[in-house]
């Protein structure tokens, strides 16, 4: 997309502005609800784009959305180009395209490309001697998949009207590629192969233990093998596999961490299948105050709480696990190992204020190591990391927890020495000292709390981790093809990151352009004075000594004047939340609107 001038931007009459007529001849018209939304509530972000005379090249929904809201002004952007056409196009490389959108960009491009290029769509580049072609011009302007594209191409070509299914969702794109492929162009007629020799070829190929991949691989490169249907097809599948799983992660890589966090519940969501009166029950457990609106009462009925936690079992788990799913933001995984988990109850009513999940503490996390001052000798021959665990999930009820620091009481409820002794009683290990992390850098709901000391953060580089639906034939494609590196992947610590650099490898994936940053802040409780030095193995546990920090009783008291301070200033500046976060119902739909209405 190449300018050759460039202007400031401006505030013009919007009956000045021209469509460009190309723009309603490549994209199917779509709703402009969101926009105007968004535009009424933000104004106009984003400039239309326009050339001299004012015909739009970027910004056609924008200006059609404004038209509609009678705008009278909006802002533009004066810009000139080599190519208007090519330019109109390029600048919608992020829009939600139907494939008869990209069948028709492709088309117009084809004719503009080969105006640039000559005549039939190559040209020298100027650096060297090396050439390109149309269909990579496309593929690198729009982001379009290479196999998607002659897939939609092929399609548009023999039988448009099949697009049209395809943009209804009728039918995949694979699946009308299909019906052109056994209509028009495998019409050749397959000999019969010899009966004797397939019988043959089954028994070595069974005794050998052939994986899918090898035999591809050796027909491919055999002729006249290679020209077998079934080689084509494997090839043409495997990479539209692999393409799909690129724009998987494209996509997750374009959303923000408040998006990633909606995206991922989704999924959880409609991986669980709840009955509707079990989801009612948990629900009704959640602790409500009567009238949040009343400071009086609300103060009383805080003052009259009793948190008490209660050990979750094999007759409550159900109830536990419905309650995470739908009152935390974040997806979770158990970690493999020892685990205890709790409700956080008010003693009186039985209700609930929030969850709790410990589980087998990290082998290695240098902020809590350098802290203990221990070794791996401590850690491991000695069985000290036996000794503490993390807090995998610490989350509070809303709008308990945002109006009242329910995510502070549930920190605190980890010094109940009840966690102790469960933990002695069900694993036969001391319980000395818990950690736990942070996301989201300087906050964190552990800051200022007596019984927990923040020891550093933890800074590192994580690959972007595919939905399930999708990492489910990928799993499946290593344990086929690569089944001693995926099993020894599945030992070593952090699995689910060592698969997904394991495929990245043999799919050739570029793994630093799928890689995000994380920094975690680590806390650590000692729940005895002396428990660094029990953890280094230089005292019994017969001397060791009641940490003062993690009274509960004085704890508790902490935390109840922080919380109705806070519930007071939040009263006093009308910002109370009064809805429970539940997120039972919880869409495809609404979360598609949602992501459109912010760009994705």
């Amino acid at each position: 997309m190449k300018k050759t001038k460039i202007k400031y931007i401006e505030q013009v009459k919007c009956s000045k502005l021209k469509p460009n007529p190309k723009n309603d001849e490549i994209y199917s018209k779509t709703d402009l609800t969101q926009l105007k939304t968004s535009l009424e509530t933000n104004g106009q972000l984003e400039p239309i784009v326009v050339n001299k005379d004012y015909q739009i090249i970027s910004g056609h929904r924008r200006f059609y959305a404004i038209t509609q809201l009678k705008w009278d002004k909006c802002n533009v952007r004066i810009e000139e180009y080599e190519n208007e056409i090519i330019a109109l196009i390029e600048y919608n490389t992020q829009r939600q395209k139907t494939p008869q959108d990209i069948y028709n960009e492709f088309q117009i491009l084809e004719e503009e490309y080969k105006k640039t290029l000559g005549g039939q769509g190559r040209r020298n580049d100027l650096k060297g001697d090396k050439r390109h072609n149309i269909y990579m011009e496309f593929v690198n302007k729009t982001g379009v998949g290479l196999s998607k594209l002659k897939q939609i191409k092929s399609i548009g070509n023999y039988e448009p009207t099949l697009l049209e299914k395809v943009s209804n969702k009728e039918l995949s794109v694979p699946q009308a590629y299909k019906i052109v492929q056994e209509k028009y162009i495998h019409n050749r007629k397959r000999q019969s192969d010899d009966e004797k020799l397939k019988t043959k070829l089954k028994k070595f190929l069974k005794s050998n233990n052939v994986s899918n991949d090898i035999l591809i691989d050796v027909l491919k490169n055999t002729h006249p093998y290679s020209q077998l249907d079934v080689v084509v097809k494997h090839n043409e599948e495997f990479e539209d596999k692999r393409e799909e799983l690129i724009d998987h992660l494209d996509f997750l890589k374009s959303l923000d961490a408040q998006e990633i966090v909606i995206y991922q519940k989704l999924e959880e969501i409609q991986n669980k299948n709840y009955s509707k009166p079990k989801l009612k029950k948990v629900f009704n457990s959640i602790y409500q105050f009567k009238d949040i609106e009343n400071p009086l009462q609300t103060i009383n009925e805080l003052d009259e709480l009793e948190p008490t936690l209660e050990l979750v079992d094999k007759n409550n788990l159900l109830d536990w696990e419905i309650m995470r799913v739908l009152i935390s933001n974040f997806n979770w995984f158990q970690n493999l190992g020892r685990s205890l988990k709790y409700f956080v109850k008010d003693r009186k009513s039985k209700k609930i204020l929030g969850i709790i999940n410990l589980g087998s503490d990290f082998t290695s996390l240098p902020p809590r190591d350098d802290y203990i001052k221990w070794n791996t000798e401590n850690k491991f021959q000695q069985g000290k990391l036996n000794n503490i665990l993390v807090a995998q999930t610490i989350v509070p009820t809303q709008p308990f927890g945002y109006n009242f620091l329910g995510g502070k009481l549930l920190s605190i409820m980890l010094a109940d020495q009840r966690i102790q002794t469960d933990y002695k009683s069900k694993y036969g290990d001391e319980l000395v000292g818990i950690t736990t992390t942070s996301l989201f850098g300087s906050f964190s709901q552990y800051n200022n709390i007596p019984c927990w000391k923040k020891v550093g953060s933890s800074k590192g580089q994580i690959l972007i981790k595919p939905n399930k639906s999708v990492m489910e034939f990928w799993n499946d494609w290593l344990k086929e093809n690569h089944r001693q590196e995926f099993d020894e992947a599945q030992q070593k610590s952090s699995p689910l990151q060592k698969k997904l650099m394991l495929l990245y490898d043999k799919l050739s994936i570029n793994k630093s352009k799928y890689k995000n940053e994380q920094s975690k802040g680590v806390y650590f409780m000692e729940l005895y004075e002396n428990t660094n030095r029990f953890l280094r193995n230089e005292i019994s546990n017969g001397i060791l000594t009641p940490n003062i920090k993690c009274d509960l009783d004085v704890l508790l008291k902490w935390w109840r004047n922080k919380a109705v301070k806070r519930y007071e200033k939040l009263q006093k500046d009308n910002k109370l939340q009064t809805d429970t976060l539940w997120y039972e119902e919880l869409s495809s739909q609404n979360v598609k609107s949602w992501l459109k209405s912010r760009g994705k």
